[in-house]
């Protein structure tokens, strides 16, 4: 195990650096300005704008800049385009926001996706199992901002609950109650909202595993002992069902990451999401390539650590 662990993470370096390098060309070649004047501006000097392309490397070739850019990166030199703010205590700023509104989905998606899908499972091919299908691919189905979107105007037309920020800007509270109450509600419809595609995907994964090994001989011999429908569902079938499971593992935290950028624009979130969205708009290289990074990191962890718990529940699987 510790040698394919070693070898996984070796493996993983070098992916790294190559998801590294084909993304800051690509941001690279994205049409826009760099300059946070513009290019037009005619009230900035050439001498202002040689000063800047040096401090920011933009006078050097390409793979130089490259070079240069990830160097900063690594001894924690690299600023932003924008404000000259270093660009990993800016990103730190808006992890705790990104990781618990991540949390809070992940939470969800699992805390309801696997009730569902056992539920469907056990009354398979009847009412239950019908609706929860439909249910399913519908919000499989719909794109996320657009539900998200419908989610903020039901709510701003029909209820007063707030939505825009991580708290009620403003807001004067008599206690420390309200105070958290404001958070959750400001934190708990993004999270559903980022939760609703996840739900029904892993419902579909735990009714499909289920309806299988509620097929197979051992269920039948179990049940033929007598043994309760419910510890026959959920000792017996429900633990060669959580394979799935593993392997989603190690694509939901970033593929909630990427979600998340569209979710916390929509809603204002001030997360890791939102902080991506401008620096596109500002064409900000430095957030883009670091966050890409670490994008490109998790999805590669995630990939190890999905590996490494699909066999400790598996002891069919050996990792040679």
């Amino acid at each position: 195990m510790i040698a394919f662990i070693i070898r996984r993470l070796l493996i993983s370096f070098g992916l790294l650096f190559v998801v590294s390098l084909i993304s800051f060309f690509i941001i690279t070649l994205t049409p826009g300005s760099p300059y946070p004047w513009g290019d037009l501006n005619p009230r900035i000097s050439q001498t202002t704008k040689d000063a800047y392309k040096k401090k920011f490397h933009l006078d050097e070739p390409l793979h130089r800049q490259y070079v240069l850019i990830m160097g900063d990166l690594f001894t924690g030199k690299l600023v932003s385009n924008k404000d000259e703010r270093p660009v990993l205590p800016k990103i730190a700023e808006r992890l705790p926001a990104t990781l618990l509104l991540n949390l809070a989905s992940i939470l969800l998606v699992y805390g309801f996706g696997i009730p569902l899908g056992i539920y469907a499972a056990s009354k398979l091919g009847r009412a239950p199992d019908t609706a929860i299908t439909l249910a399913a691919f519908t919000f499989i189905a719909l794109p996320g901002f657009w539900l998200a979107y419908l989610v903020v105007i039901g709510l701003v037309k029909y209820a007063e609950v707030p939505l825009l920020g991580l708290s009620t800007f403003g807001a004067a509270f008599s206690g420390p109650v309200q105070a958290v109450l404001d958070r959750v509600w400001h934190l708990a419809v993004p999270a559903v909202v980022m939760a609703v595609g996840g739900i029904a995907v892993q419902s579909r994964f735990i009714r499909a595993t289920m309806a299988e090994s509620l097929g197979e001989d051992y269920i039948r011999t179990a049940r033929a002992k007598g043994l309760p429908d419910t510890l026959v569902l959920y000792k017996h079938a429900l633990r060669n069902s959580v394979r799935p499971l593993v392997t989603g593992i190690g694509f939901l935290l970033p593929a909630l990451l990427g979600g998340s950028v569209i979710i916390e624009s929509i809603f204002a979130y001030p997360g890791m999401g939102r902080l991506g969205y401008e620096a596109v708009m500002e064409r900000d290289y430095p957030i883009l390539v670091t966050l890409n990074f670490v994008v490109a990191a998790l999805v590669l962890a995630g990939n190890l650590l999905a590996d490494v718990l699909y066999a400790a529940v598996d002891p069919r699987v050996r990792l040679q």
